[in-house]
C-alpha cells in the first residue's frame, strides 16, 4: 500500500553526522511530482559498502551508511524505483 512505502538510500561517511532521525529529506525520481518529502526513520550505526547498483551522477565513496525515510505523500512512486534524496532546506 502507498502508505507503507519507504525510501532506502545511502549516506556517505562524510555526510553522516549532518543527518538526524526525524529530519526532512527531499525525494525526486523520473516521472514523480515535484516536492516529494519524507522523514528519516532509520540510520544504520554500522557502515556498509556501496551497493553495486546505485544510480548516481557522481562517484560514490566506498563506505556509506544505509538510511530510510517514510514518505509524507508517496504519490506515484513505484516499489524499487530509483530515487534521488537530498536534505530539505
Amino acid at each position: 500500500p502507498a502508505h507503507a512505502l519507504n525510501v532506502e538510500f545511502y549516506v556517505a561517511e562524510a555526510d553522516r553526522m549532518g543527518l538526524g532521525m526525524g529530519e526532512t529529506v527531499r525525494v525526486g525520481c523520473d516521472g514523480c511530482p515535484a516536492g516529494l518529502t519524507g522523514k528519516v526513520t532509520f540510520l544504520a550505526s554500522d557502515p556498509q559498502y556501496t551497493s553495486p547498483i546505485i544510480y548516481s551522477r557522481e562517484e560514490r565513496a566506498q563506505l556509506v551508511f544505509l538510511a530510510e525515510a517514510t514518505l509524507d505523500n508517496p504519490g506515484r512512486i513505484l516499489p524499487g524505483q530509483p530515487v534521488t534524496v537530498s536534505l530539505a532546506p
